[in-house]
């Protein structure tokens, strides 16, 4: 409870050393609302959503009603991301139509960090829908990391305690996927699958922590709300990607989105879902990616670095273990093995040794704690 106290005191006192404008900060009466809730409340709801996002995303593409992976795709499942995302304009202070429409050099800002976060975005997705959430959480865990190496362009030193979890957190990805690659021995369909999804999920995540990155610069130089800027994005993208949708049922029509067996699952010819089970299906994970964001942001000021190396390590845990135990007789590569059991341990291990070594001043303290949140 002290940390905690401590914490915030140090969020509060860099807030006052920023004198953020009325327009970039919520009010006092807001802020003394969002911590009547206890941290523990916002930590249980983000680690809960946080393992129901990629299971629900496999749910959906075992059951064939993920769209069209290959090309053109229809990134269904990316739209119930930006949704969510642009749902924060609720909590926004300043509004989303003002910092699109009147303000330039946010508007500015807003659109090369909505270019990061959309390609990001997409590559995750289509990673996702290759590889299965048991793979995909472990390249995925390596965002923090890649933060702070993408960091360093902006002139920020990393620490050689944080160097050696970055390491281990590349060490634990290599581990990973060679226990994945010899599950797909003999597979060339399924080996060439697997290391497209493995590079999308990769690049991706490397281009999700740019945005961090940039996002966080334009947080903290252009004063812009963090709400704002996460509601513009999730606007910006859903409107494009609604837009992109239309122009495919136009020239492809509704064969592209019908429910339909996944190559390799043959074998499980009763999985394909029903229109109402899909949009169950879908309306759930938006709101359950609404619900991840909204803990997201309330728990910011509240949680330092080794906290929020423990949640990722624990989300890497549960969605590797959900997905062995739901879908490892659906694809292979969902299966256990020691060797990815060893990756795991690795990547949480870098995650740990990383956070250690956040260094404790306060401004340095305040950005780190939001780049491992994330």
């Amino acid at each position: 409870m002290d940390d905690d106290s401590e914490l915030l005191d140090a969020a509060s006192s860099s807030d006052e050393q920023a004198a953020p404008t009325a327009s970039s900060s919520l009010t006092e009466e807001a802020r003394r609302r969002k911590f009547a809730t206890p941290l523990w409340g916002f930590i249980v709801v983000y680690v809960a959503t946080a393992l129901v996002q990629p299971t629900l995303t496999d749910k959906i593409r075992y059951l064939g009603g993920a769209g069209h992976i290959g090309w053109p795709p229809t990134l269904l499942a990316t739209i119930t991301n930006t949704l969510a995302m642009a749902s924060l304009m609720i909590f926004a202070d300043g509004g989303v139509r003002r910092a699109l429409c009147r303000e330039r050099a946010s508007l500015r800002r807003i659109l090369i960090a909505t270019a990061f976060d959309f390609t990001s975005g997409c590559l995750l997705t289509t990673g996702l829908l290759m590889l299965g959430g048991g793979i995909w959480v472990v390249i995925y865990s390596s965002t923090t990391v890649w933060t702070a190496v993408f960091a360093c362009c902006t002139g920020q030193r990393l620490a050689p305690g944080r160097w050696a979890g970055v390491l281990l957190v590349s060490g634990g990805m290599v581990l990973s996927a060679s226990g994945n690659f010899a599950d797909a021995a003999g597979d060339v369909t399924a080996t060439m699958s697997l290391a497209l999804g493995c590079a999308s999920t990769l690049v991706g995540t490397m281009l999700h922590a740019a945005m961090f990155v940039y996002s966080e610069l334009s947080i903290k130089q252009a004063g812009i709300d963090m709400f704002v800027l996460c509601a513009s994005m999730g606007f910006i993208e859903t409107v494009v990607l609604v837009c992109w949708n239309l122009g495919l049922f136009a020239v492809w029509g509704p064969s592209l989105y019908m429910p339909e067996e996944q190559v390799g699952l043959e074998q499980h010819a009763g999985l394909v879902a029903s229109p109402a089970q899909l949009v169950l299906l879908y309306s759930a994970l938006t709101l359950n990616n609404a619900v991840h964001a909204w803990a997201f942001f309330h728990m910011l000021e509240r949680v330092g670095a080794v906290t929020s190396a423990v949640m990722k390590g624990v989300q890497l845990v549960l969605v590797f273990g959900f997905s062995f135990f739901f879908f490892c007789q659906l694809q292979t590569t969902q299966c256990f093995s020691w060797t990815k059991a060893a990756g795991v341990a690795t990547v949480t291990t870098g995650l740990l040794v990383y956070a250690c070594s956040t260094p404790h001043s306060t401004a340095s303290h305040a950005l780190e704690k939001r780049r491992m949140v994330r």
